[in-house]
């Protein structure tokens, strides 16, 4: 699913390692361990790694036997682009009940239009919560529809908020989070927002665990 975003005002919303994530959701305990995804178009290399196995010298793009040789407990997985499309679709699908101008990027990555939203939600940071509250509800259907995941091993997620798609992707990918709003934002708050945005300080960067 994918629509074309003509707002001023956006929401992006990223889970890194999305692929990885899924997996970690449907396989108990998985998080638990140093994991790598294979990569779709050769099982010969690594796609995406875990934090475990990154702290272990594993990166994605080593060949198997490279790996293997810095980690020998890796857990390799054969990669499921099929569930992988699946959980996106479905994620698109919950954001559509926020917004109806959702555009999709990258696997893991979408944009919420937000202009008008004020009306339904309230203040920005109101809209920003609605999204994280959505997000969440998608978490435990995502749990639900695989094994027992305990709350740890869900998708990370990270929403940048700013005038501007591009700005709001740099909030999102690239910003230095913040845990908490205050509208109109203070001093401080916006210089922890911004200080990865090329758009000056109008971008905000939250990060949920």
């Amino acid at each position: 699913m994918s629509r074309s975003s003509t707002s001023s005002l956006a929401a992006c919303v990223w889970i890194p390692l999305f692929p990885l994530r899924c997996e970690e959701a449907r396989q108990d305990g998985l998080a638990n361990y140093p994991t790598a995804l294979l990569a779709p178009d050769t099982t010969r290399k690594l796609w995406q790694v875990s934090s475990l196995a990154r702290h272990a010298g594993v990166k994605p793009g080593m060949t198997v036997s490279q790996a293997i040789g810095l980690c020998p407990t890796l857990r390799l997985i054969e990669p499921d682009p099929v569930h992988y499309d699946d959980c996106f679709a479905r994620l698109l699908a919950a954001l559509n009940e926020i917004s109806p101008v959702i555009e999709s990027g990258e696997l893991g990555l979408a944009y919420v239009g937000t202009d008008g939203l004020e009306g339904i939600f309230g203040s920005p940071g109101k809209i920003i919560e609605a999204i994280k509250r959505m997000l969440e509800g998608w978490n435990v259907r995502m749990s639900e529809a695989g094994s027992t995941v305990q709350h740890s091993n869900l998708p990370t997620f990270r929403i940048g908020f700013a005038r501007g798609k591009f700005t709001a992707w740099v909030g999102a990918v690239e910003g230095t989070p913040i845990k908490y709003f205050s509208f109109p934002f203070t001093a401080s708050q916006l210089a922890a927002g911004a200080r990865s945005a090329p758009a000056g300080p109008s971008v905000v960067t939250v990060t949920f665990a």
